[in-house]
């Protein structure tokens, strides 16, 4: 389901976050739907397109290498 409110649903051992970037194309605003699985050694994000937080992210941990070992999944 791509049209939930934003949440954090917490379990044992990971969170689960909703959240809603904002695009804005000229006047036009779209909100659109990125899930996040958060654990002790892991983030794993889920999005129907590509999402520039999502890029900003990767750039920094690229830029930063020692501060975390991870792996991309495309």
């Amino acid at each position: 389901n791509q049209r939930q409110r934003p949440k954090v649903d917490e379990y044992e051992g990971h969170l689960f976050l909703i959240l809603n970037p904002v695009v804005r194309d000229g006047a036009e605003t779209t909100f659109r739907e990125l899930d996040v699985f958060i654990g002790p050694n892991y983030v794993v994000t889920v999005h129907p397109e590509q999402e520039s937080v999502v890029a900003e992210v990767e750039l920094r941990l690229q830029r930063h290498p020692l501060r975390s070992q991870r792996r991309v999944v495309e």
